[in-house]
């Protein structure tokens, strides 16, 4: 009568210890570095509070990823960081904007990818802009479209999120040819949707900084809802998540929680999320031990 049980208790002990060396395997086979660069660079902490991401600028209240907008930003901290969106032109020249049909700016069959550089810049980039009053304030006010050197150059002090709205052919190297990239680059985050701009760009520029990808998000989002967030792979030095988190506003986008923002810290990823549309909000995201956050509207949070 011993002998079933006694062998009973030792299949449980081997598919226990089994179970707890495949947990164990999980929860230290992803990426451990330090990220130098964090802790000592560009993007190191200055104080206990987050870093303010400037979503496209200033962009509640000035045309987003305008010069305007990044003007506006820029004069709330030398330490914020500027969120730009970056599309390949016709001509290979890397252009702020997040609109691949320019018709939002009231310019009919215009495509980034089919026009030159020299015909996106003709564009009115305040064209469609409306304050808080509905008027168009910033029309026929010679806002252009920015060229990605064009605006690097214009605040040569702060440091960038460049997210690459598109993946065509040649735009990593165009990218990183604009950005002046060298091992010693250090402002810069690029981050994308898309996994194959990722990868392509890391190749020719390890040395820049990198966000996780959507699918990746999506692979961690999965696995953390089943406990077993340590087997997401992620190629990444942090996570950026436009929207905020489930518990703070509904989303059809990556939901951001806790065991997500812990295992990316635990992996010595840093994590910037948002756009909170009101303080509380942003007290919310604060209490969630975020390295950034996000705004449109940045200016409402400095203070915070």
């Amino acid at each position: 009568m011993l002998s079933p049980i006694k062998n009973l208790l030792i299949v449980c002990l081997i598919v226990g210890l089994c179970l707890f060396l495949g947990w164990f395997y999980l929860h230290n086979k992803s990426m451990l570095k330090p990220h130098v660069a964090f802790q000592n660079g560009f993007f190191a902490r200055s104080s206990s509070q987050p870093d303010l991401i400037a979503l496209r600028g200033e962009s509640s209240d000035f045309p987003e990823n305008t010069l305007a907008a990044f003007q506006a930003a820029s004069e709330l901290s030398p330490r914020i960081i500027l969120w730009a969106d970056v599309m390949l032109s016709q001509d290979g020249v890397p252009v702020v904007t997040r609109h691949q049909d320019l018709a939002v700016y009231g310019a009919e069959n215009s495509y980034v990818p089919l026009l030159k550089f020299s015909e996106i810049q003709k564009i009115d980039a305040g064209f469609e802009f409306q304050n808080s009053k509905g008027e168009h304030s910033f029309r026929d006010r010679n806002l252009h479209i920015l060229a990605l050197k064009e605006l690097i150059e214009a605040f040569p002090n702060h440091r960038f999120v460049l997210n690459l709205a598109d993946d065509s052919e040649g735009f990593d190297q165009q990218l990183v040819k604009a950005i002046g990239y060298n091992d010693k680059t250090q402002r810069f985050i690029i981050t994308s949707e898309r996994d194959k701009i990722l990868k392509s760009t890391r190749k020719i520029a390890p040395m820049l900084l990198y966000g996780a990808s959507t699918p990746q998000l999506t692979q961690l989002m999965i696995l953390a809802n089943l406990f077993i967030e340590s087997a997401a792979p992620l190629d990444a030095d942090l996570l950026i998540v436009e929207k905020v988190s489930e518990k703070v506003r509904n989303s059809n986008r990556i939901h951001l929680n806790e065991k997500m923002i812990d295992e990316a810290h635990r992996r010595s990823l840093k994590v910037f999320a948002g756009d909170p549309q009101n303080l509380n909000e942003a007290h919310q995201l604060m209490q969630m031990h975020l390295d950034g956050i996000i705004s449109s509207h940045p200016s409402s949070l400095k203070d915070l």
